[in-house]
């Protein structure tokens, strides 16, 4: 009874609604916000957002709990609509877009990812996201049982199959909530370098979003957006708001002196 009334909350929720006239479009674009406000039950969330971002690239977040980044790429996917401004895809309002179409093309990895009860290669069959390694380790290696919500994989593990499992499809827009939260540094880097490797012999990239709070993560993203308090309070690339005051530099400063403290214990 308990399980039924769960899948009725979902059975029974309304319909979602097309703006009329929506339909499909080439996703990708360049993707700009200008001037996007939104806020929950009256509670202000986000306020005055505008950036501007070219396919391919990638755009890193950083932002304290509440700052309203998840929010941001939500209504992206339109999971929410903007109450002021708008989210224009290669200058075209994303309201024009149908709304499964849109979410279709949108890769979105969770910091906590959604495993099935299944083997490893149920949940994502195969591709490359630095998962072949760890995997390959298990006795009984793609044909491992997950366990109910990926329950016998550790923490970064299970991150890394859902990454896998997101780039198996043709992605137009990738975004990474958190998601490298739970792995360790050298295989952030390996992810990363695998994500964009496409650049260098031509082949299409996914416009990208990170969001994380580890700076070695963000540094080479394209465009880095600091958000406080819903607003923008910095964007730029790692190497200029390292050089400008502000909480990127505050960061920074504090996980490097964090790195180097660890390293003179390790010498």
């Amino acid at each position: 009874m308990v399980a039924m009334k769960r899948l009725y909350e979902v059975l029974d929720a309304p319909v979602e609604q097309d703006t009329p006239g929506a339909g499909e479009a080439d996703l990708y674009k360049p993707i700009e916000f200008r001037h996007v406000a939104f806020g929950y039950d009256g509670q202000p969330v986000l306020s005055d957002v505008s950036f501007t971002v070219q396919p391919g690239q990638t755009v890193a977040i950083l932002g304290a709990t509440g700052s309203g980044k998840s929010t941001m790429m939500n209504l992206l996917q339109r999971l929410y609509d903007a109450k002021e401004g708008e989210i224009l895809i290669g200058g075209r309002d994303i309201k024009t877009i149908e709304k499964k179409y849109l979410r279709s093309r949108v890769g979105y990895v969770l910091q906590e990812p959604f495993l099935y009860s299944r083997t490893i290669r149920e949940n994502l069959a195969i591709t490359d996201a630095h998962s072949d390694g760890f995997i390959t380790q298990f006795k009984e290696g793609y044909d491992t049982m997950v366990g109910e919500r990926g329950v016998t994989l550790s923490g970064g593990q299970k991150q890394r199959v859902a990454i896998a499992r997101t780039l198996l499809r043709d992605n137009d827009i990738l975004i990474l909530d958190d998601s490298l939260s739970a792995v360790d540094t050298e295989t952030d880097r390996a992810i990363r370098d695998a994500l964009v490797e496409g650049r260098g012999n031509g082949s299409r990239v996914p416009t990208t979003f990170i969001i994380s709070h580890r700076l070695t993560t963000l540094a080479d993203a394209d465009l880095i957006l600091v958000l406080e308090d819903g607003k923008i309070a910095q964007q730029g690339t790692h190497e200029e708001l390292i050089h400008q005051s502000g909480l990127y530099q505050k960061v920074y400063r504090i996980q490097a002196a964090l790195e180097d403290e660890l390293n003179s214990e390790i010498a």
